[in-house]
């Protein structure tokens, strides 16, 4: 018989213990049986009833649950936020947030499960300590945004530069790896073509690349969305505990990005 103890060893194991972390457990006994376990990105009120329904042990997410970084601080007055937490203590479900040791392993797995869903494991060149630098075939940026928006079953996604520019050199950023400070740099030290991240300060790399391009010299971005960046990191986490622990239910519970996109008066 698996514990929640066994399954939060395996996936903090191989890294050095992270000082200050935000990865915790949440209404739930280290020592507790565990048969059923759900891996999600967001751990929202509809995913958090989604587990129940599946009489989920364990829900594993990425992000937190009460709409801060920091998530083990309810908002004062937030009515929602007391609810939530009433729903959760009220529920059998334990709840473990993997946020640092899941970016800071050997591996972060986060970004391996971006590569591996848009099949570029195999073209990384080498790792810088935020992003994987992948070369590909040369194509034009369209090119590139329709395939991964096919990889990664989205119909929508933002871009900085022309559809027409020839890229190869792709500098892959996960989440909130968008800004200046760690975009930028790949760019100019590593000669990409293309930074792809999930979000970031928009006055930052996307006017970066805007003076960039004024100059003469093309460079371009491609700006997923924090979820669409990340998801493919927890189902790529569903696969790894499967195969640890086989004799175990594991579930990817999928949160689905709630932004929506309004354009010519219809809904996208």
């Amino acid at each position: 018989m698996y514990t929640i103890s066994d399954v939060i060893t395996f996936l903090k194991q191989d890294t050095d213990t992270i000082p200050q972390t935000v990865d915790q457990l949440y209404n739930g006994n280290l020592a507790s049986p565990v048969q059923r376990i759900g891996v999600c990105f967001m751990p929202t009120i509809h995913v958090i009833k989604r587990a129940l329904d599946l009489q989920i042990d364990l829900l594993v997410c990425h992000e937190g649950l009460f709409y801060s970084h920091q998530q083990q601080n309810v908002y004062k007055d937030d009515w929602l936020s007391h609810e939530k937490k009433k729903i959760i203590a009220h529920s059998p479900i334990a709840i473990y947030r993997y946020h640092d040791y899941a970016h800071r392993g050997k591996q972060d797995f986060i970004t391996e499960g971006l590569l591996h869903t848009l099949k570029w494991n195999k073209l990384v060149t080498h790792q810088t300590p935020v992003a994987s630098i992948v070369q590909l075939p040369k194509q034009t940026l369209q090119e590139l945004i329709k395939y991964v928006q096919t990889q990664l079953h989205i119909h929508t996604s933002r871009y900085i530069g022309n559809l027409n520019l020839e890229v190869s050199k792709v500098a892959c950023l996960v989440g909130y790896r968008g800004g200046g400070q760690t975009a930028i740099p790949q760019f100019v030290q590593e000669d990409v073509d293309v930074v792809l991240y999930g979000e970031g300060p928009e006055w930052e790399t996307p006017e970066w690349i805007r003076d960039r391009n004024e100059i003469g010299a093309g460079k371009a971005g491609i700006i997923l969305g924090h979820i669409e960046s990340e998801e493919p990191g927890m189902e790529y986490i569903t696969m790894l505990l499967q195969n640890k622990f086989p004799t175990l239910s594991i579930t990817h519970i999928a949160s689905n990005n709630i932004i929506q996109t309004y354009c010519a008066g219809k809904e996208m």
